[in-house]
């Protein structure tokens, strides 16, 4: 892994966003989740959407050029940043939707399935998935929200619609998306089959090099 960053000036205070990115990676010990996260310990995930650490503005990186590019990994000891940029937090996510910030389709389905991953990602940690019953109804909002701006049309979509309703309880109708699908690996449908009929509401590993469940790395979940 060779790692540099995108250096970006934000549009509001005209501060630095550093993201952090790669001139080389590879997905050597790659983990593949039920609900489509690839987590791998050579090519971090990078989010697009941040929040400038100074003024707290949301920020769309693809909307904005950045300044530069450098290799290898930033001086932070000699600049007003004091970190890499990182994905937001639930709550961010849902500030971002309530301020209408995200505007488009596509925007508001990341949006979306950012809060699906990181409700997700309290369970990869091994950590309570809700912290109260408000948090809970706000997962499963969000599940059903997600649900109707996905494309039955596009294969990994597909896979998505059925894991939203294996969350949601709905097995039956899980399992007949799954098995309607032509364009999903036999071994993929096998699993998600298996979870379904085992009655399984919880995000699963699909594959990957450890027991990402029972050896915890969430370092790279950035």
């Amino acid at each position: 892994m060779k790692p540099a960053h995108d250096i970006y000036k934000c549009p509001n205070c005209k501060g630095l966003i550093v993201r952090l990115s790669f001139m080389s990676a590879n997905n050597f010990g790659e983990c593949l989740f039920s609900d489509g996260k690839r987590i791998a310990p050579m090519l971090p995930n990078i989010p697009t959407l941040v929040k400038c650490e100074k003024c707290n503005n949301f920020i769309w990186l693809y909307k904005i050029k950045e300044i530069e590019t450098r290799a290898g990994f930033f001086d932070f000891k000699n600049s007003e940043c004091t970190d890499y940029v990182k994905f937001l937090t639930i709550e961010d996510n849902f500030k971002v939707l309530s301020l209408r910030i995200a505007e488009s389709k596509d925007d508001i389905k990341y949006v979306r399935k950012q809060i699906l991953w990181a409700y997700n990602d309290r369970k990869r940690e091994s950590l309570n998935m809700f912290n109260d019953e408000d948090d809970e109804e706000n997962w499963i909002r969000n599940c059903k929200e997600l649900l109707c701006l996905l494309d039955p049309i596009d294969a990994d979509e597909k896979i998505m619609m059925a894991e939203i309703n294996r969350y949601l309880g709905n097995f039956d109708e899980a399992i007949k998306i799954i098995k309607s699908s032509k364009k999903v690996y036999n071994w993929l449908k096998e699993k998600f089959l298996l979870e379904c009929e085992s009655k399984n509401q919880s995000v699963f590993q699909l594959y990957g090099e450890i027991d990402y469940f029972k050896e915890k790395r969430i370092e790279f979940l950035i």
